[in-house]
């Protein structure tokens, strides 16, 4: 209690209560000598206070200076107090300092001894980095020098499967073939490594004022160059059936093929190499109104949209051909027969497009499928080629293609 009464507050608080005592008593002698018949008494000092109530505000004065001057002097007090405590820490750190100047002169003593025992050590090692980095450059050079041989020789063997490519697309049915055999298709044709295991076959023959049409989309085993030369001696096969041995009935053919590829590739590695070979083969005949198809398949469906009912059918796929070399000739396929009317769509499809995966390894899938090409069946043939392609990559996305991918799509 006594520190208070030695404390700025105080001392404050009692200078501004005795200023503001000052006010009132002015107020007083002032209304005095304005008002000079004024007796001076308690009773005429209340009735000139009633009389002006800035009077009463006058009085208080004493208080709200007191007060205000108070906070000022318990302000000064607070700031005498962080100087005394600052004074204090500043004679902490001094002290602090003057004791770690003396643990920095042995710090550096001991470091002096270290670093001149680790200079003689980095001399040693360095020495011996200058080797290492010396065979290393040398080891650089001599991959650099590969890297440039291996960029040449993949450079060469990347134009020679362009160069198949080419070659490939020279045996396929070009684009003046197609619109002269059929009144409206699509077809979407997409190697996964430049050249492609699929493969489309079209052949057409007039006998007896009868226009007959073979189509096919097969699906070789494996892609990228493997593939291509599968699909190549596949292609060879296709000829050789029924151009050369006149072989036109589709069930006919399919055996004949898995024959041939028995012989061609007498191994058992050889032929489940060969066995996963999928294929639809097609045979069109034209009659009044309507069009004829006798269709053999292996593993893969066929699908036909009718116009008429504006559905989508899956017409049934066959066994393998792995399976169907455990049979007899006559047994290894059967051929199925639907009707088709103006408008009608067939889809030849090979695994790729169903197979394709997108970012989270799910593949497109064949429900998927089924659905899209009964949502775009009433389309033009091209509007439907390019919703097929824009569901695919809306698909894929930034994944990889996984397989080569062939559809080809017939308007009748």
């Amino acid at each position: 209690m006594s520190n208070f009464f030695k404390s700025s507050t105080f001392y404050y608080t009692l200078f501004g209560a005795g200023f503001g005592f000052c006010f009132p008593i002015c107020s007083i002698l002032l209304d005095m000598l304005v008002f000079k018949n004024l007796p001076f008494s308690f009773h005429q000092i209340i009735y000139v206070h009633t009389s002006n109530y800035l009077h009463f505000v006058i009085d208080t004065a004493p208080f709200f200076l007191g007060l205000a001057f108070g906070v000022a002097g318990w302000k000064q007090d607070n700031i005498i107090d962080y100087h005394k405590k600052l004074q204090l820490s500043r004679e902490r750190v001094l002290t602090t300092l003057k004791e770690n100047e003396v643990l920095i002169k042995e710090q550096n003593i001991f470091l002096e001894k270290t670093v001149g025992i680790r200079t003689f050590e980095l001399q040693e090692s360095n020495e011996e980095l200058k080797q290492v980095v010396e065979e290393l450059h040398a080891t650089l050079e001599l991959i650099n020098r590969q890297k440039a041989e291996l960029d040449a020789s993949n450079k060469n063997i990347t134009a020679s499967i362009r160069y198949a490519l080419t070659i490939q697309h020279a045996t396929l049915p070009n684009q003046n073939q197609m619109q002269i055999v059929f009144k409206d298709y699509l077809l979407i044709f997409l190697p996964k490594d430049i050249v492609s295991g699929d493969f489309y076959w079209i052949y057409q023959i007039r006998k007896e004022n009868k226009l007959t049409t073979f189509v096919a989309v097969i699906d070789c085993t494996g892609h990228g160059v493997p593939g291509a030369f599968m699909a190549m001696i596949s292609y060879s096969m296709m000829n050789e059936i029924v151009k050369t041995q006149q072989n036109y009935e589709p069930n006919k053919v399919l055996g004949l093929l898995v024959s041939t590829s028995q012989q061609t590739f007498n191994s058992l590695e050889d032929n489940e190499i060969h066995g996963n070979t999928d294929i639809v083969f097609l045979k069109l005949e034209e009659e009044t109104k309507q069009h004829k198809a006798v269709f053999a398949t292996t593993r893969r469906p066929l699908y036909l949209f009718r116009k008429s009912t504006q559905m989508l059918e899956v017409l049934r796929k066959d066994k393998t051909f792995a399976e169907a070399a455990k049979f007899q000739e006559e047994d290894k396929f059967a051929n199925q027969e639907v009707w088709l009317q103006e408008d009608d769509v067939l889809y030849l499809f090979t695994d790729g497009f169903t197979d394709q995966n997108n970012a989270a390894r799910q593949r497109f899938g064949t429900n998927k499928l089924e659905n899209l090409l009964q949502n775009i069946g009433t389309l033009d043939i091209k509007e439907q080629r390019n919703e097929l392609l824009k569901e695919l990559e809306k698909h894929k996305k930034e994944e990889a293609q996984r397989d080569d991918i062939t559809v080809l799509g017939i308007k009748f």
